[in-house]
């Protein structure tokens, strides 16, 4: 009786071991590869947790164009996102990038920044316009009272 138990046991074991084969490792998701969609998409996010998608993009939108950010239904062209900053009514479609990666740049007057998507921890990096502060028009060390600047003002009648 102890051999067919034994068996039985044997039979069980080979039954269970995993195989040895390599998992193939989980897919990039497109917001830090968004060069995977295909021409007439974007990397969207598809949910209000914060997973992308390649999804069908707005056509005729381009670099620049005010967007929304709306879950599930790009409102930029292919290749952009929609970069709204805090505070900001609407959104600019605006370029991915990759620091990391030769010939994701940016152009000039710009920076690649990473951000994140509101509410959630999923982020991407896109092309930021560099802003300046506006040219000095005089010196804080004038009279506050305004005297200076009416002075300046008649000068220049």
């Amino acid at each position: 009786m102890k051999l067919p138990a034994l068996l039985f046991l044997g039979s069980l074991i080979v039954a269970c071991s995993s195989s040895e084969e390599p998992s193939s490792p989980p897919p990039v998701p497109c917001n830090k590869d968004p060069w995977q969609c295909p021409a007439g998409q974007t990397c969207w996010p598809k949910d209000t947790a914060g997973t992308f998608a390649c999804l069908n993009s707005a056509v005729g939108v381009a670099k620049g164009d005010e967007c929304a950010n709306m879950v599930g239904s790009p409102t930029c062209g292919d290749g952009l996102a929609c970069f709204q900053a805090v505070g900001e009514a609407k959104g600019k479609c605006v370029p991915f990038c990759d620091t990391a990666k030769t010939g994701r740049g940016c152009g000039a007057g710009e920076a690649c920044t990473t951000v994140t998507l509101a509410g959630t921890s999923s982020s991407f990096m896109v092309c930021i316009g560099k802003t300046t502060p506006p040219a000095d028009a005089g010196t804080d060390a004038l009279a506050s009272d305004g005297a200076a600047e009416a002075a300046g003002d008649a000068a220049g009648d």
